[in-house]
């Protein structure tokens, strides 16, 4: 049997056991381990990658590292609007290509703008350049051109060259695989970049860690015109920076939660500005059962637009630092997770063991709260877990509370 045939035949089953399993002769084992285990992550992620025969896929850490589809097609809707109208030739370039995903996007939708287009995809690591050259004629864009190199020699041999997008995602972990935080501790070092990037480009794109504080963000890096904050099914995955040297006003953050089923749901986006001149609206002493509790999706919690989200949905929040929604009615379209209130009681120390008492199990979270869950689940002996959802938070006029809830 052959390694190819090998791969077919097993690319359902689990990769720990077949490491252990008799394997036949002539199989490379560790290249078949590689693909069967890349194939099972792109069936969840990248779904156009699995369907397609002859993929080559690379060692986990890029496969764990690169975008999901949904993201990156997002993305590539985005990067539609931004070039819109713009002459010919287009020209684009992915300085830190990877496993190509983003590239493949990108360049898909730039060329569903015109076809005169020249897409380039540069990546240090030889082997993602190589599985990159098997994989993107298989897609069905053979024309995305391919060189090997770090960022800044990427740079170097082709600045004089014009052009209209330069995408870059730069490294997050450092030389012992611990992830970091700050744009210079990246590679490459965008905002040591940046000046010479804008420069080559009208539009640069930068994806960065969902871990960077906005503000410092925002003040290391210059001409932004927006910092979008992008989660997946809930979980933030990444800032995305689009900056042009053409840009004098104020950055617009702007939020997205993307459903890996239904696609992108609503964008919250507002300049700093603009945020802080709407009002704040808190639901003081309303909170009752029967009424209703609204939870951001992490990207929102990210964006800090909570004025915006109110003044769009029409909620309160429960208190300024609370990062909670209040409303009479229940909002069908709110970001994020609604919840019905059973009971709002006060969260001293005799309250809560005596809810405990009744209420073993539990989901439990904490907003500007003194405990953390841990410390209450010891505490009270609380499992986590059941159909209760208790929130221990603080309200404006009521102070600490709990709220017992149902998710609707």
């Amino acid at each position: 049997m052959d390694t190819l045939q090998f791969i077919s035949e097993n690319r359902c089953q689990d990769v720990k056991r077949l490491a252990l399993s008799h394997i036949p002769q002539g199989v490379d084992l560790q290249y078949a381990l590689i693909q069967i285990a890349g194939y099972q992550i792109a069936a969840q992620k990248l779904p156009r990658w699995a369907a397609c025969d002859g993929i080559i896929y690379p060692k986990h850490l890029s496969m764990e590292q690169c975008t999901s589809q949904s993201v990156s097609m997002f993305k590539a809707d985005l990067v539609k609007e931004l070039l819109k109208g713009r002459s010919c030739p287009l020209h684009y370039a992915d300085l830190t290509g990877g496993f190509g995903v983003d590239c493949f996007f990108l360049s898909e939708a730039i060329r569903s703008l015109n076809s005169d287009v020249i897409c380039r995809y540069n990546e240090m690591n030889p082997e993602l350049c190589q599985i990159a050259g098997n994989n993107f004629p298989l897609l069905g864009q053979p024309d995305i051109r391919i060189s090997e190199g770090t960022a800044e020699e990427f740079m170097d041999r082709h600045r004089q060259e014009p052009f209209d997008l330069i995408y870059l995602d730069p490294a997050r972990r450092d030389n012992c695989g611990g992830k970091v935080v700050s744009i210079s501790d990246c590679q490459p070092d965008v905002s040591a970049l940046q000046d010479d990037l804008l420069e080559m480009s009208r539009y640069v794109m930068v994806k960065l860690s969902p871990m960077l504080d906005l503000t410092r963000l925002l003040s290391e890096l210059k001409s932004v015109i927006s910092v979008t904050v992008i989660s997946l099914d809930g979980e933030c995955k990444e800032l995305l920076v689009t900056m042009s040297n053409n840009h004098a006003g104020d950055s617009e953050i702007g939020s997205v939660n993307i459903d890996s089923k239904n696609g992108p749901g609503a964008i919250i986006k507002a300049t700093l500005s603009k945020e802080l001149s709407l009002p704040i609206k808190t639901a003081a002493g309303a909170i009752a059962p029967g009424t209703y509790l609204h939870e951001p999706y992490a990207c929102h919690m990210k964006s800090g637009l909570f004025r915006t989200l109110q003044h769009r949905y029409g909620v309160q929040q429960l208190d300024v630092n609370t990062h909670l929604f209040w409303s009479e009615t229940p909002s069908a379209d709110f970001p994020g997770r609604t919840f019905r209130i059973n009971a709002a009681i006060p969260a001293d120390r005799h309250s809560l063991k005596q809810f405990f008492s009744h209420t073993p199990q539990a989901n439990i979270a904490v907003r500007n709260f003194p405990m953390t869950v841990a410390e209450i689940r010891q505490r009270y002996k609380v499992r986590d877990g059941g159909n209760h959802y208790v929130f221990l938070t603080s309200a404006q006029e009521v102070g600490r509370i709990l709220l017992d809830c149902e998710r609707l």
